[in-house]
């Protein structure tokens, strides 16, 4: 009655790119939006893990990409 089936944990590139490299500002009062654009962009170009450091970042929607890991 039940199926066995197997679960694939993805696999990442390791590379990694911080949002602040992109023009992320820390504080939660001026739009990041496009920083987090920029950097997902990058990172589905081969994949990659997109680095969010602590601290409030002001952003609107976020399209993640296939191959890019999004760390907080």
């Amino acid at each position: 009655m039940f199926r066995e089936f197997t679960v694939e944990v993805p696999v990442f590139n390791r590379e990694e790119y911080n949002i602040l490299d992109f023009g992320a500002v820390p504080g939660g009062r001026i739009p990041c939006t496009e920083a987090f654009a920029r950097a997902i962009s990058k990172a589905s170009e081969k994949g990659g893990r997109v680095i969010v450091p602590n601290g409030i970042f002001l952003t609107g929607p976020i399209v993640l990409k296939s191959g890019v890991e999004l760390h907080l």
